[in-house]
């Protein structure tokens, strides 16, 4: 089974670069630009891993 890996960043280019990079590598990859549901994404797709950039942001 391909692992998991959700990134999360405010940039959609470094997200379209970690998308490409890391499907060439094998793995499932998720992106959002912001955290507001990082909870549903996490309950959802259910990742291996998380990059997550979050300047300026405060989780609830």
């Amino acid at each position: 089974m391909r692992k998991r890996i959700l990134c999360i960043d405010d940039n959609q280019d470094i997200l379209d670069c970690f998308d490409f990079i890391l499907t060439d590598e094998g793995y499932t990859v998720q992106t959002a630009l912001s955290p507001e549901f990082i909870y549903t994404l996490i309950s959802d797709f259910k990742p291996d891993l998380i990059l997550l950039d979050l300047t300026g942001y405060k989780l609830v």
